[in-house]
């Protein structure tokens, strides 16, 4: 569901979706974070993401991966 959402709002939040997504499973995988918390973290991120954000170009694509990343570090304190 949560893709889908984010494949309808388009711009940046498939990217915002994916970064954060790779963190919360690298903290799973670590044991950080339970299981159930990485859907939380992702949904959080995608949400935090401005929807009207629209990337263009590689530096934004870049821009947005990595503020969700850290948008997703923080969520989960690691």
């Amino acid at each position: 569901d949560l893709a889908l959402y984010s494949l309808s709002q388009g711009g940046a939040t498939c990217a915002a979706l994916n970064a954060a997504n790779e963190i919360a499973v690298a903290a799973y995988l670590e044991d950080k974070i339970l299981f159930g918390q990485i859907s939380e973290c992702v949904c959080y991120v995608v949400k935090a993401i401005p929807k009207a954000r629209d990337v263009h170009t590689l530096d934004g694509i870049f821009d947005i991966d990595r503020e969700a990343r850290e948008l997703a570090k923080a969520y989960l304190n690691i």
